[in-house]
Protein backbone atom coordinates (compact mmCIF):
# COMPACT_ATOMS: atom_id res chain seq x y z
CA UNK A 1 0.00 0.00 0.00
CA UNK A 2 1.40 3.41 -1.05
CA UNK A 3 0.52 5.09 2.23
CA UNK A 4 2.42 2.36 4.33
CA UNK A 5 5.46 2.59 1.56
CA UNK A 6 5.22 6.59 2.24
CA UNK A 7 5.56 6.42 6.01
CA UNK A 8 8.52 4.08 5.47
CA UNK A 9 9.86 6.40 3.20
CA UNK A 10 9.95 9.17 5.53
CA UNK A 11 11.00 6.74 8.68
CA UNK A 12 13.57 5.48 6.88
CA UNK A 13 14.73 9.55 5.48
CA UNK A 14 14.86 10.77 8.94
CA UNK A 15 16.95 7.68 10.55
CA UNK A 16 19.69 8.08 7.51
CA UNK A 17 20.15 12.05 7.92
CA UNK A 18 21.06 11.31 11.14
CA UNK A 19 23.24 7.73 11.21
CA UNK A 20 25.64 5.63 9.24
CA UNK A 21 23.70 3.05 7.32
CA UNK A 22 24.55 -0.77 8.19
CA UNK A 23 25.62 -2.85 5.06
CA UNK A 24 22.81 -4.98 5.75
CA UNK A 25 20.45 -2.42 5.11
CA UNK A 26 22.06 -1.33 2.20
CA UNK A 27 21.81 -4.34 0.41
CA UNK A 28 18.29 -4.80 1.92
CA UNK A 29 17.61 -1.52 0.17
CA UNK A 30 19.22 -2.37 -2.97
CA UNK A 31 17.52 -5.48 -3.63
CA UNK A 32 14.35 -4.03 -3.51
CA UNK A 33 15.19 -0.69 -5.05
CA UNK A 34 13.39 -1.18 -8.65
CA UNK A 35 10.17 -2.34 -6.51
CA UNK A 36 10.46 0.98 -4.57
CA UNK A 37 10.84 2.94 -7.60
CA UNK A 38 7.46 1.29 -9.02
CA UNK A 39 5.48 1.75 -5.73
CA UNK A 40 6.61 5.41 -4.60
CA UNK A 41 7.48 8.46 -6.36
CA UNK A 42 10.22 7.52 -8.02
CA UNK A 43 12.56 10.39 -6.79
CA UNK A 44 12.01 8.95 -3.22
CA UNK A 45 13.81 6.05 -3.53
CA UNK A 46 16.67 7.97 -5.15
CA UNK A 47 16.85 10.32 -2.26
CA UNK A 48 16.94 7.00 -0.34
CA UNK A 49 20.56 5.49 -2.87
CA UNK A 50 21.54 9.54 -2.20
CA UNK A 51 21.60 9.23 1.55
CA UNK A 52 23.10 5.71 1.46
CA UNK A 53 25.69 6.88 -0.88
CA UNK A 54 27.54 8.22 2.35
CA UNK A 55 28.66 4.76 3.21
CA UNK A 56 31.34 3.00 1.15
CA UNK A 57 29.54 -0.45 1.23
CA UNK A 58 26.99 1.29 -0.87
CA UNK A 59 29.31 2.11 -3.87
CA UNK A 60 30.42 -1.50 -3.81
CA UNK A 61 26.48 -2.92 -3.42
CA UNK A 62 25.89 -0.95 -6.14
CA UNK A 63 28.14 -2.64 -8.79
CA UNK A 64 26.05 -5.94 -9.17
CA UNK A 65 22.70 -4.43 -9.56
CA UNK A 66 21.82 -4.20 -13.54
CA UNK A 67 18.23 -3.45 -11.70
CA UNK A 68 19.68 0.34 -10.95
CA UNK A 69 21.45 1.30 -14.44
CA UNK A 70 17.81 -0.35 -15.84
CA UNK A 71 15.99 2.31 -13.23
CA UNK A 72 18.58 5.03 -13.98
CA UNK A 73 17.75 4.86 -17.90
CA UNK A 74 14.10 5.33 -16.77
CA UNK A 75 14.13 8.26 -14.81
CA UNK A 76 16.54 10.22 -17.37
CA UNK A 77 14.06 9.28 -20.10
CA UNK A 78 11.09 10.56 -17.60
CA UNK A 79 9.59 14.09 -18.68
CA UNK A 80 10.20 15.74 -15.24
CA UNK A 81 13.52 17.36 -15.51
CA UNK A 82 13.53 17.50 -11.76
CA UNK A 83 13.38 13.94 -12.02
CA UNK A 84 16.47 14.07 -14.70
CA UNK A 85 18.64 16.30 -12.62
CA UNK A 86 18.22 14.37 -9.40
CA UNK A 87 19.07 11.00 -11.45
CA UNK A 88 21.98 12.84 -13.31
CA UNK A 89 23.48 13.98 -10.21
CA UNK A 90 22.85 11.00 -8.54
CA UNK A 91 25.27 9.33 -11.18
CA UNK A 92 27.91 11.49 -11.01
CA UNK A 93 27.99 10.36 -7.14
CA UNK A 94 28.56 6.98 -8.79
CA UNK A 95 30.91 7.80 -11.47
CA UNK A 96 32.82 9.96 -8.78
CA UNK A 97 33.94 6.59 -7.00
CA UNK A 98 36.27 3.82 -8.44
CA UNK A 99 34.26 1.26 -6.93
CA UNK A 100 31.26 2.03 -8.95
CA UNK A 101 32.21 4.07 -11.27
CA UNK A 102 32.95 1.44 -14.11
CA UNK A 103 29.35 -0.27 -13.67
CA UNK A 104 27.84 3.14 -13.61
CA UNK A 105 29.50 4.32 -16.61
CA UNK A 106 27.51 1.74 -19.02
CA UNK A 107 24.68 4.08 -19.07
CA UNK A 108 26.81 6.58 -21.35
CA UNK A 109 24.81 5.60 -24.39
CA UNK A 110 21.59 7.39 -22.72
CA UNK A 111 23.31 10.10 -21.26
CA UNK A 112 24.16 10.83 -25.13
CA UNK A 113 20.70 11.30 -25.50
CA UNK A 114 20.21 14.01 -23.42
CA UNK A 115 22.81 15.81 -24.97
CA UNK A 116 19.93 17.64 -26.91
CA UNK A 117 17.98 18.41 -23.89
CA UNK A 118 16.20 21.85 -23.85
CA UNK A 119 17.08 22.06 -20.19
CA UNK A 120 21.10 23.68 -20.20
CA UNK A 121 21.50 22.01 -16.51
CA UNK A 122 20.32 18.29 -18.00
CA UNK A 123 23.05 18.90 -20.88
CA UNK A 124 25.54 20.07 -19.04
CA UNK A 125 25.02 16.97 -16.30
CA UNK A 126 25.23 14.77 -19.13
CA UNK A 127 28.74 15.78 -20.90
CA UNK A 128 30.02 16.16 -17.17
CA UNK A 129 28.86 12.33 -16.67
CA UNK A 130 29.94 11.25 -20.20
CA UNK A 131 33.13 13.00 -19.38
CA UNK A 132 33.61 11.12 -16.19
CA UNK A 133 32.60 8.08 -17.92
CA UNK A 134 35.03 8.02 -20.65
CA UNK A 135 37.96 6.52 -18.81
CA UNK A 136 36.28 3.86 -17.88
CA UNK A 137 35.12 2.23 -20.90
CA UNK A 138 36.80 0.41 -23.36
CA UNK A 139 34.22 0.60 -26.30
CA UNK A 140 34.01 4.64 -27.02
CA UNK A 141 33.04 4.28 -30.53
CA UNK A 142 29.01 5.16 -29.92
CA UNK A 143 31.00 8.64 -28.91
CA UNK A 144 31.49 9.54 -32.28
CA UNK A 145 27.90 10.48 -33.28
CA UNK A 146 26.26 13.53 -34.79
CA UNK A 147 24.49 13.90 -31.16
CA UNK A 148 27.93 14.84 -29.29
CA UNK A 149 29.32 16.74 -32.60
CA UNK A 150 26.28 18.80 -32.18
CA UNK A 151 26.65 19.43 -28.38
CA UNK A 152 30.17 20.46 -28.59
CA UNK A 153 28.95 23.07 -31.02
CA UNK A 154 26.67 24.18 -29.21
CA UNK A 155 28.35 24.50 -25.81
CA UNK A 156 31.29 26.54 -27.54
CA UNK A 157 28.74 29.06 -28.86
CA UNK A 158 26.84 29.10 -25.19
CA UNK A 159 27.04 32.49 -23.43
CA UNK A 160 26.75 30.19 -20.42
CA UNK A 161 30.32 29.69 -18.87
CA UNK A 162 29.43 26.08 -17.10
CA UNK A 163 27.77 25.15 -20.42
CA UNK A 164 31.33 25.63 -22.71
CA UNK A 165 33.21 24.57 -19.71
CA UNK A 166 31.83 20.98 -19.95
CA UNK A 167 31.91 21.22 -23.67
CA UNK A 168 35.60 21.77 -23.49
CA UNK A 169 36.27 19.16 -20.98
CA UNK A 170 34.19 16.38 -23.05
CA UNK A 171 36.26 17.56 -26.07
CA UNK A 172 39.45 17.06 -24.02
CA UNK A 173 38.63 13.33 -22.85
CA UNK A 174 37.16 12.79 -26.71
CA UNK A 175 41.12 14.30 -28.41
CA UNK A 176 42.83 11.90 -25.40
CA UNK A 177 41.98 9.22 -28.44
CA UNK A 178 43.56 8.93 -31.76
CA UNK A 179 40.04 7.53 -33.22
CA UNK A 180 38.31 10.40 -31.72
CA UNK A 181 40.62 13.06 -32.26
CA UNK A 182 40.26 12.28 -36.10
CA UNK A 183 36.26 11.97 -36.02
CA UNK A 184 36.30 15.35 -34.54
CA UNK A 185 38.95 16.89 -37.21
CA UNK A 186 36.88 15.09 -39.83
CA UNK A 187 33.74 17.00 -38.59
CA UNK A 188 32.69 20.65 -39.35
Amino acid sequence: DAEIADLAFDSLKSLLMVSQPTPKLISLFLNQFESLVSILDKTKPLIILQLLSKAPSTFIGISSKKEILDTFEKCIEEPSNDLKIFTLKLISTFLYNDKSGLFISQISKSLINLLDDKDEIITFLAASNLTLSYSYLTDKSFFLCDKVINYLTKSFKSQNEDICCAGLRLLGVLTSERQSAIFLDKSE
